[in-house]
């Protein structure tokens, strides 16, 4: 649906906060699409030249184990953190967790935030996450789960080792619900620190200094998402603004859909990492998508529209 501003009641500065206030409203959470797998009986080799963090196997013969549930519940929503630190700047092929999933259509959210002490006494993120994901079409497993990305879904983290600084894990259920229960993160339970550049954080906040989940990072050769390059052809063009109009203020589920800078949400980032990206002219291209607003924001709007109509009726 288009709004015709000249024709509405709306004067430029209610203009300007209705596009504002739509702002709010955009989702926040990336739907990756991803290959999922239990990767138990295919565990890579933790000195293998590609894995880049290995904190350990709480599976391990003779070790102590616990685990917490990726769950909501009463008390809310309940975020599972564990910190790292990566000594080269890698594309992320593969990610795998001790996470034994038992109801996989409950979902998982992966937040990453960068931080600045992975030995931190509370778990203490640097700003928003760098990158966030929610995965819905999960399997079960038994004792791990591998999430590997390829084409547009691979992405990049930086180098960050330097002194205590770092990178975390935040892991939550997708649907937010009192008594969604996705599984158990296992975790080693016998007071050693079995990965000493990194730090375990359950949902208080405090750290838990001899608790390391198990978690590999894979790296892959794979390039990630050229900038402006929503369809993977190696060209940044108008085929892919087409694919930007076409879910412009849309929640999407991958990169290919218009999601260039990994939200889930296509917007004005999106167009603007196209735009300038593409070495061609936009004299002649048709741009009215983006006056649309979003869906969650039209009732807004309409809401707004009705109260202005009664304050005109009553002077």
């Amino acid at each position: 649906m288009t709004i015709n501003w000249q024709n509405s009641l709306f004067t430029a500065g209610t203009r300007a906060l209705v596009f504002a206030i739509a702002t709010l409203f955009m989702a926040s959470i990336a739907h990756a699409t991803v290959t999922v797998t239990d990767p138990t009986a295919t565990l890579p080799d933790p000195m293998g030249e590609d894995v880049s963090v290995y904190t350990h196997n709480p599976y391990d013969e003779g070790k102590s184990t616990a685990a917490r549930n990726i769950a909501t519940t009463g008390d809310g929503q309940r975020n599972l953190r564990q910190t790292f630190q990566l000594s080269d700047t890698i594309n992320v092929g593969e990610i795998i967790l001790s996470l034994h999933v038992e109801r996989p259509s409950d979902g998982l959210n992966l937040r990453i935030y960068e931080v600045e002490d992975i030995a931190a006494a509370s778990w203490s993120p640097s700003g928003a996450p760098i990158y966030q994901f929610s995965f819905e079409e999960l399997i079960n497993t038994t004792d791990w789960m591998s999430i590997a990305f390829s084409g547009g879904d691979v992405f990049t983290l930086e180098q960050r080792d330097t002194g205590t600084q770092g990178y975390g894990f935040e892991f939550s259920d997708a649907q937010n619900a009192n008594g969604a229960n996705l599984g158990a993160i296992r975790y080693n339970n016998d007071g050693m620190d079995a990965y000493a550049a990194g730090s375990w954080y359950p949902e208080g906040g405090g750290r838990e200094a001899s608790r390391d989940m198990g978690l590999y990072i894979i790296g892959t050769a794979a390039e990630s998402g050229l900038p402006g390059d929503v369809d993977g052809s190696g060209v940044i063009d108008l085929a892919d603004l087409q694919l930007i109009a076409d879910h412009f203020r849309q929640g999407v589920s991958s990169r290919a859909e218009g999601d260039l800078t990994n939200d889930g949400f296509v917007d004005f980032d999106d167009f603007d990492q196209w735009k300038q990206n593409y070495g061609g002219s936009l004299a002649e291209v048709n741009l009215n998508f983006l006056s649309v607003p979003e869906p969650a924001a039209l009732s807004l709007l309409f809401a707004m529209a009705g109260l202005l109509t009664l304050l005109r009726r009553s002077r």
